[in-house]
């Protein structure tokens, strides 16, 4: 038994080890092409984060339907690049039919659909794909505000995504080694209070002192820095870090719920070791778009 045990430890961390790399690999290119003007790879790489989540959605829920499956995947492949390019279509007719679409293959195959399968489809493919286009709206935001250069904006998509990370991981650490209360002992019994707090202070500082160091390569680069002047940044910078690290721990908990009402441990196994898609961008779909909101309503930093 014990040599058993010993084989399927190294067989997992083998696992582990081989989807780390897979992560790191697709992260340098995601980032590569982030700041680069190769707009169809970087989109290209969003719409494949988004197609992956709408698939695990709807696997994890146990949806039979194959067309619904195909359908839902090319629509959310189609917005983020509608989003992307800005296609001078209108927006309501395209996802108007898109419903309907979905409401008819649910009518005509009922015996293989059921009506939750189909809301899951609808809810993977629109909002979680408009979710992930967030890292297309915000990355191009300095196009359509003239107060935000480019660089404002590749940090503003690392802090959107970056913090939702390091909230996670700071909330683990702190919570291993100091969590005595239990923060939703019914949805995640890991997760304590003493964790959650540390990952909001972890973040808030670790933005900050990123922050410092990104705007003296900025400057030291291009002569000017970013994000406006003066210490009132480094305020909005400590306030937006809280709040997104907030809505960081909702959508980690949301997940969990889904995972538990339908007894799953991980989403898939696309990435081996680490689970899927959603397992490791959970936190992100409700980031991304508060981050985008927040942006592009209020002049946070000037």
């Amino acid at each position: 038994m014990a040599n058993i045990l010993e084989k399927a430890s190294k067989k997992f961390k083998g696992e582990r080890t081989l989807g780390t790399l897979l992560v790191i690999g697709f992260m340098l290119v995601f980032w590569v092409f982030l700041y680069t003007p190769y707009r169809l790879v970087f989109t290209a790489c969003v719409a494949l984060i988004a197609v992956a989540a709408t698939y695990e959605i709807q696997h994890a829920i146990s949806v039979k339907n194959k067309v619904l499956y195909a359908v839902s995947m090319a629509y959310s492949v189609l917005e983020v690049f509608l989003i992307s390019y800005k296609a001078p279509v209108q927006w309501n007719v395209v996802l108007t039919a898109y419903v309907l679409l979905v409401l008819i293959i649910t009518v005509v195959m009922h015996e293989k659909t059921q009506f939750n399968h189909a809301t899951a489809a609808l809810l993977a493919s629109i909002a979680y794909s408009y979710a992930f286009s967030c890292f297309i709206l915000i990355r191009d935001y300095y196009l359509i505000n003239d107060n935000y250069t480019k660089q404002d904006c590749f940090w503003l998509v690392l802090v959107g995504f970056g913090g939702s990370w390091l909230t996670d991981s700071f909330a683990f650490l702190v919570g291993r080694k100091m969590g005595k209360h239990k923060l939703c002992p019914k949805i995640s019994p890991k997760k304590s209070v003493e964790g959650a707090i540390g990952g909001v202070v972890g973040v808030v500082v670790a933005a900050n002192i990123v922050y410092v160091i990104y705007n003296f390569i900025i400057t030291k680069i291009y002569g000017f820095g970013t994000l406006g002047e003066g210490g009132r940044k480094f305020l909005v910078m400590s306030a937006l870090s809280v709040v997104l690290a907030v809505i960081s721990m909702f959508g980690d908990l949301s997940a969990s719920v889904l995972k538990r009402n339908y007894g799953l441990k991980d989403f898939s196994n696309l990435i081996p070791g680490h689970g899927g898609i959603m397992d490791r961008f959970d936190s992100s779909i409700f980031v991304l778009p508060t981050l985008y909101m927040l942006i592009s309503s209020f002049e946070l930093f000037y």
